[in-house]
């Protein structure tokens, strides 16, 4: 199996460029990998779990496509610039 790692993307609904750089190797790319890894800092701010926006539901739906066409992804929560 073949495995992908990004970390430190800081996704943020003002950085448009940056989501649709992610949602365009999610789309390409990330096929070529049955294992995505997500070390941290997915997003520029967490506000918690339960928080719910266009935005991080944008990002939650294209992640969940890309599970469903058998990939696997792993999330590593938190920051890691330490």
């Amino acid at each position: 199996m073949s495995s992908c790692f990004i970390s430190d993307l800081h996704l943020d609904h003002k950085r448009e460029d940056i989501k649709k750089a992610f949602f365009k190797f999610l789309e390409s790319e990330a096929y070529k990998f049955k294992n995505l890894y997500i070390l941290g800092d997915l997003f520029e701010v967490w506000i918690g779990d339960d928080f719910e926006d266009d935005f991080t539901n944008q990002v939650i739906s294209k992640l969940k496509k890309f599970s469903q066409s058998n990939k696997n992804i792993y999330i590593m929560h938190g920051n890691r610039d330490f």
